[in-house]
């Protein structure tokens, strides 16, 4: 605050005719210093002070000019989570929780067993539930509900697995396009023990001990599989595979099976497509001769969550019985559509078909499959597994 001090006014000065303004002047000049918020230090009598007025501190030196600056604008504010982004977190919350306590227990199995052995390969076990809705070619529409449970071992023995599940072994690749071109024919119920060895990178012998529901009972059953895999060229591959099982009271069950791929091409990094040919001979005790099945398909990666498969299929019985009565079983065809959705553990698969089976007189009939498949542990057990590993 700057002060300006003029003369003392003498006391012998004489007022003239402005000397009343100029009176006037001085006591609004006296009044307004009064009303000033400013404390003033006390002044001689006669001093006249005049007062410059002050800028608060808050106020920066750039808001002294006639244009104050106002603050930056802010942002939108981000709008509430919605009903299916609650949904979504409220369900994330739930598998990530279920995976956790899921692979808790399968890691202190694999202590049980294993002891105080190693083993470098990744826990890919799995829980699989599927709810299928069917219109079976020569049955009525059905709710078809299974389940595969699957826990894999690594330090018990190496190769040791517990396997519970409604339908046959399906491959364990985790492509898309490779899930979709499995068969995985539907069965009972079973529970078995599995033990694996790879013999050589092609042989593959697996052995499994345990129990299934099947024609109505509860047998125990012994199953050997051998696989042999043999890349034929830069694009052909072979694929053979005998499968042969014991069950106590409905005798064996032998199905040899030969695969013959050809990869079509990689449409980019995420996506690829191939051609293969898969014939089966199934025999049986129960069966007279042998059962003939022959699949031609084309699966094709749409993306890197997605598939499609287009399928034909033929059957042929080489005897005839009292089940049998036409050597020619039918053929059909179908297109299967695979499709991760919403979250990477929920699929959905849609499979319209028509076949033309000999028990309708080989006339027409539509059928298909609507299918919803939820997955716990697997690619996401690995992840907490390696997660594990590096907190170490």
């Amino acid at each position: 605050m700057r002060v300006f001090v003029f003369r003392p006014v003498s006391r012998s000065h004489r007022f003239g005719a402005a000397d009343p303004l100029v009176a006037l002047a001085v006591m609004l000049m006296l009044t307004g210093c009064a009303f000033n918020k400013t404390a003033l230090p006390p002044s001689p009598p006669g001093t006249v002070l005049i007062v410059e007025p002050s800028v608060p501190k808050s106020v920066t030196s750039a808001e002294t000019t006639d244009e104050l600056v106002s603050p930056p604008p802010r942002g939108p504010e981000p709008p509430p989570p919605g009903g299916l982004d609650s949904v979504g977190a409220l369900v994330d919350r739930a598998q990530r929780g279920a995976t956790e306590r899921f692979g808790a227990f399968i890691f202190e199995l694999d202590d049980f067993f294993a002891g105080d052995q190693n083993s470098e390969e990744p826990n890919t076990s799995f829980l699989r539930v599927r709810a299928d809705a069917v219109r079976p070619a020569l049955d009525d529409f059905e709710l078809d509900p299974s389940v595969k449970l699957r826990l894999v071992l690594p330090r018990a023995e190496r190769r040791f697995r517990l396997l519970l599940s409604s339908g046959e072994d399906e491959t364990d690749t985790g492509d898309e396009v490779e899930r979709v071109a499995a068969a995985g024919q539907d069965e009972s119920l079973s529970l078995a023990l599995r033990f694996a060895r790879r013999v050589r990178e092609s042989v593959k012998l697996d052995l499994d001990l345990g129990a299934r529901q099947r024609e109505g009972d509860l047998q125990v059953f012994a199953r050997f599989k051998a696989e042999y895999r043999k890349p034929l060229s830069e694009r052909w591959a072979l694929r053979l595979e005998n499968r042969y099982s014991l069950f106590s009271r409905s005798g064996f069950d032998n199905r040899v099976q030969v695969d013959l791929t050809r990869q079509l091409g990689e449409l980019d990094d995420a996506r690829s497509s191939f051609f293969r040919s898969s014939t089966t001979v199934d025999s049986r005790a129960s069966r007279q001769g042998a059962r003939v099945g022959q699949t031609l398909g084309f699966y094709l990666d749409l993306s890197a969550k997605s598939a499609l498969a287009a399928e034909g299929i033929a059957i042929y019985d080489t005897e005839l019985n009292d089940e049998v009565t036409e050597r020619l079983r039918g053929g059909e065809l179908r297109l299967r559509y695979r499709r991760n959705v919403w979250r990477p553990w929920l699929f959905v698969e849609l499979w319209p078909a028509v076949a033309w089976p000999a028990e309708r007189e080989y006339r027409r009939t539509w059928n298909g499959l609507a299918r919803v498949e939820i997955i716990i542990g697997g690619e996401d057990l690995v992840a907490l597994q390696q997660a594990a590993a590096e907190n170490r």
